[in-house]
This record gives C-alpha cells, sequence and structure tokens, in this order.
C-alpha cells in the first residue's frame, strides 16, 4: 500500500513515565500525488511442432515485454522533514527474450524408452525511461541492462617503484606514493585520481544464455532421472573473495590461502595479486575481483524401481541426489548462488557477498501403494 500515508509507532523515544517508555506515534511517510499503478505491454510469437509420429518435439517463443511507469524511490528529501521518501512511477523498462526446446522420446525393445528434452533460452531488460527532476541519475541508467556491474578496469600491478612514482602521485590518498606491487586502474579522464569517473562496465550479472537438460529413462521397473542445468555469459563480483584476501590495508586477517600469492619484493612480483601495502588501493568493485560465473550443473539424479507384494500394495524405494558436480571456473563457493549483504533481489544479481552455497543433498525414500 504505497499509495497511502500511514502513521508508525516507536517506543525509544521519551522519558520513562510510570516506569514504562511511552509510545510514540512517528510522522507519515510522504505519498505521491500522481501515484498509480504500471503497466505492461507484451508481444508475443511462437509455435509448437512435432515430428516423426511425435517422437521429436520442439517449440519456440519470442517474446518483447515493455513494462511503463514502474515504481522506483524518488528524490531524496531534507531530513529536517522527518518522513520517509514516496515512491515515484519514474522508470520504463524493456525485455526481450526467446526459448528454444527441443524433445526426443522413443520405446525400443526390451521394455527401454526414454525422453530427453533441452532448453535454451535467453532475456535481456533495458531500462528505457528513468525520470529525475535533477538530471543526475538519468543520463547513467537510460539505455543500459539490467544488472551491469560498475567499477574500475586493473590493468596489472606496478612492477618496480620507479614505475608507481612514474605513473601518479597518490600521496592525498595514504599520506604516500604507490610503491611496486601496487594495483594500476584505468584514468579514463586523466585527472590523476580513481574516482566515480573512473567508473565503467566491468561484467554483467545477468546471464546471456540459459540452458536445461532433462533426460528420463524408463526400462522394466526403474525410472532414471538426470537433470543438468547451467548459465553461460554470466559475471559475478566475487566481493567475499576479496574481502578475504586482503590484510595489512586494513587491518582484517586473510582467511584464504590464495592470499600466499600476493606480490612479495624481491620474493613473488611475477604474480596478480597486489601486496599488503597501507599505499596499494585493493577497490572491491575492479575487474580483478570480476569472475565469470558460468557453469553446467548435475542437479538431480534419482533412481526409483516400483515392484508389488502381494497382499499388502505397490511399493516404490527410490535414491535421489541433487547438486551432484559442478563444472565451473568461479572460485566461490557456488556460482548459482548471488545475494548482497544477507538478501538478494533481482536488480542485484551477479554479486557474490556472503551468500550461501547450494546443498548437496543425498535421499532415499520409499513409497507404499496399498
Amino acid at each position: 500500500f504505497p499509495y497511502l500515508a500511514t502513521y508508525g509507532t516507536n517506543t525509544s523515544y521519551g522519558a520513562l513515565l510510570g516506569g514504562k517508555r511511552p509510545v510514540a506515534i512517528t510522522a507519515p511517510g510522504l505519498v505521491s500525488s500522481s501515484f498509480t499503478w504500471e503497466t505492461v505491454h507484451q508481444m508475443d510469437f511462437g509455435f509448437d511442432a512435432t515430428f516423426f509420429n511425435n517422437r521429436l518435439d520442439a517449440s519456440f517463443d519470442w517474446y518483447r515485454r515493455d513494462t511503463k511507469d514502474m515504481l522506483t524511490t524518488g528524490q531524496p528529501l531534507p531530513a529536517v522533514l522527518g518522513a520517509s521518501v514516496p515512491r515515484e512511477n519514474a522508470a520504463d523498462l524493456k525485455t526481450i527474450g526467446w526459448e528454444l526446446s527441443l524433445g526426443w522420446n522413443d520405446r525400443l525393445e526390451n521394455g527401454f524408452s526414454y525422453h530427453l528434452k533441452g532448453v535454451l533460452s535467453d532475456y535481456q531488460a533495458t531500462i528505457t525511461k528513468f525520470s529525475n527532476p535533477t538530471g543526475l541519475i538519468s543520463s547513467y541508467y537510460v539505455g543500459r541492462k539490467l544488472n551491469e556491474i560498475w567499477g574500475y578496469v586493473s590493468n596489472g600491478l606496478f612492477q618496480t617503484n620507479d614505475e608507481a612514482a612514474a605513473h601518479v602521485d597518490q600521496s592525498y590518498l595514504y599520506g604516500g606514493t604507490w610503491k611496486a606491487g601496487d594495483v594500476k586502474y584505468e584514468d579514463l579522464n586523466n585527472d590523476y585520481k580513481y574516482d566515480g569517473a573512473d567508473a565503467q562496465i566491468i561484467g554483467h550479472g545477468m546471464p546471456k544464455y540459459t540452458l536445461g537438460w532433462n533426460n528420463n529413462i524408463y526400462w522394466k521397473n526403474f525410472t532414471i532421472n538426470v537433470f543438468f542445468q547451467g548459465v553461460l555469459g554470466v559475471d559475478k563480483l566475487n566481493y567475499t573473495r576479496i574481502m578475504n584476501l586482503r590484510a595489512a590495508d586494513d587491518m582484517r586477517a586473510a582467511t584464504l590461502s590464495e592470499a600466499k600469492k600476493r606480490y612479495i619484493p624481491g620474493v613473488q612480483e611475477n604474480t596478480y595479486l597486489p601486496a599488503w601495502s597501507p599505499t596499494s588501493d585493493w577497490k572491491e568493485q575492479s575487474s580483478m575481483t570480476v569472475e565469470d560465473a558460468s557453469f553446467v550443473r548435475l542437479k538431480n539424479l534419482s533412481v526409483a524401481y516400483d515392484f508389488d507384494v502381494k497382499k499388502i500394495g505397490k511399493f516404490t524405494v527410490s535414491a535421489t541426489a541433487t547438486n551432484l558436480f559442478t563444472i565451473t571456473g568461479y572460485k566461490g563457493l557456488d556460482p548459482e548462488s548471488s545475494n548482497l549483504g544477507g538478501g538478494g533481489s533481482d536488480i542485484r544479481q551477479g554479486v557474490d557477498y556472503a551468500s550461501y552455497p547450494n546443498a548437496r543433498t543425498f535421499s532415499l525414500g520409499l513409497n507404499i501403494t496399498f
């Protein structure tokens, strides 16, 4: 009900009265006078077909969805007002996607049959409008795809102190110039400092392709299911990894063994990890922390056996394993899990910060039908 102005309660204000803290009524949140429903216009095109006496089935779907007047957080208000920022209908989003599926089923001799089905899909969402009276945000958002990862591009490390001194004097940041083993970043506007003006797109948190392959095999009393899933062309900001590699620069202890590969003057200089130095700027959002999170995973493997017991009923014994193995180059715990600070949403894909991995499980089952 964001179109309603509601009061809140709070017991943390005021002195104790009669041994109890009085309940305070907080000011209502502001509501936009032009607040309305968002609207969606969608166009679909597709086909379904079967061939070879229904053994091969194919389907394809293409769609475009235009979402108008999306709800966004409004303009910041002075804190003196004591009220929350009203939501506004300030954004439009265009989503274009497609899905292709192919299936094959057949029955062979000796009671053997199978059904194989593969699905490949893709969708990309682009911001087409983002109204902002100040004009400070619109230019960044319009034309951008959802879940782009912004940050700094690393150009490796300074190999010598002379190279670092000749590059940029960063004394205004850390009280000294850069040294060998520190990170070099792209300075887009050549102002000899690294700030928001040097940020650029360093990855895409939305997959280019999503795939699935489901296999059902039947032989006599056995039923076997093998299901693979995966995503291709997706990046992930491995925030957990970078925070567990940093050490001396921010007084935290490194907890990953990979930290042993850091730059150490005179000992280990041909490496990719910066030195533990007060002048080394380990930026959390940089190309050094973005990884390819494409993966293919055996999501489910199950085997079931049916048999009858006279005068009792029908029995089904099954064994199931989930998340059995994953093929990926991602260095985090799980390329599939994604969140930000303990929570996630559609617009925060591609960030791994203390995300909990999917569990590998094994289970046995017995079903009896009387």
